[in-house]
């Protein structure tokens, strides 16, 4: 996708054709489907403050919320 694979550079024109049809909020959507119970439960947590997070808003949920079972990292 990178000219000379220098991820540093620019895109190569195949590199470019493929992101001009690629669906970003989809894939994202899509890896928080298929994520953890507990990461999905982080990542909602998280973004309901926006696209710039607060640590200590998440820290102070994260407290809050029960201990995450083996099971829930699955």
């Amino acid at each position: 996708m990178f000219v000379d694979r220098n991820i540093l550079g620019p895109l190569s024109s195949d590199g470019q054709a493929l992101l001009q049809n690629y669906d970003l909020q989809r894939l994202a959507a899509d890896r928080l489907r298929g994520s953890p119970a507990g990461v999905q439960n982080a990542v909602i947590t998280a973004s309901l403050q926006g696209l710039t997070f607060s640590t200590a808003i998440v820290e102070e949920i994260a407290c809050a919320m029960p201990p995450l079972r083996n099971s829930d990292l699955s």
